[in-house]
């Protein structure tokens, strides 16, 4: 081997039996090197790939469809629609809010206030049976009346219309008598609670929050009697209002102070 061989070789690196690749053998390896995904393409200088995104998320690990369920967890969707996990969650942040709002309201009524403001259970005054009476003779003497009248163009004995009276009036008594008995109030620490009724027996919880404002009336037959109902109108009911009748004057006066003041208190120190 002569000299300048010798100093071709090493300048090459190339051993006498190794041959230099051709410059189609060349141009068939760059062409094979980019269409390799991540391969460095035809002018990139630093030599970066530059293949698609999706084929670098692949590379990474990241699935795509995280970027999606991210994008859902956040509250849209990709076409920037609020997403149903966050209506939902939005829903129920809001009936939480309801609720504690409420239980807040319970807790604001001062303990010491209760003691002072509640009471046991406590019936009508007795003198409300006149006046209960008074109205139930009213009907059964109309009653006994019209029973007359059918009796008398029937042709039988008008005797019998004072059957019918009597068995009235006995009837009315009874009524008022079991009406008086069942009729019963309480002021509680969340409600005034009201039980009354002599075929049907109905109880009512009427809550403080929904009071809206109590007021005391005196009919002409109740001030002749010494007495006088309470009306307490709520809201969002059908006939806005529920009474308590048959109490003395100052005990409406009290019992109105009492609901009033427990109202307030639950309404957090609005005035009625």
């Amino acid at each position: 081997m002569s000299d300048g061989d010798e100093s071709r070789d090493s300048a090459t690196g190339v051993g006498p039996d190794d041959s230099l690749p051709s410059d189609s053998e060349e141009t068939a390896g760059s062409e094979r090197q980019m269409e390799k995904p991540g391969g460095p393409s035809a002018g990139d200088e630093t030599g970066q790939p530059t293949g698609p995104a999706v084929d670098t998320a692949t590379e990474t690990g990241t699935d795509p469809a995280e970027h999606t369920n991210d994008a859902v967890a956040g509250g849209t969707t990709d076409g920037g629609q609020p997403a149903r996990g966050s209506q939902n969650s939005t829903f129920d942040s809001r009936v939480d809010g309801a609720l504690q709002a409420i239980s807040d309201g319970e807790r604001r009524i001062d303990p010491g206030v209760l003691l002072e403001y509640t009471t046991d259970r406590r019936d009508l005054d007795p003198s409300v049976q006149y006046q209960w009476g008074l109205w139930t003779a009213i009907v059964a003497g109309v009653l006994t009346a019209f029973v007359t009248g059918l009796i008398s163009a029937a042709g039988a004995p008008v005797v019998l219309g004072g059957v019918a009276l009597v068995v009235l009036f006995g009837l009315g008594a009874g009524w008022v008598t079991l009406r008086y008995r069942r009729w019963v109030y309480q002021v509680r620490e969340d409600s005034l609670y009201l039980e009354r009724g002599v075929l049907v027996h109905r109880r009512t919880h009427l809550p403080y929050v929904r009071i809206q404002h109590v007021d005391t009336s005196r009919g002409p037959v109740e001030r002749w009697l010494g007495l006088s109902t309470l009306v307490v109108y709520t809201a969002g009911s059908r006939g806005a209002d529920v009474s308590v009748p048959g109490l003395k004057p100052e005990e409406a006066s009290d019992l109105q102070g009492r609901v009033k003041r427990l109202a307030i208190e639950a309404e957090g120190g609005d005035a009625l």
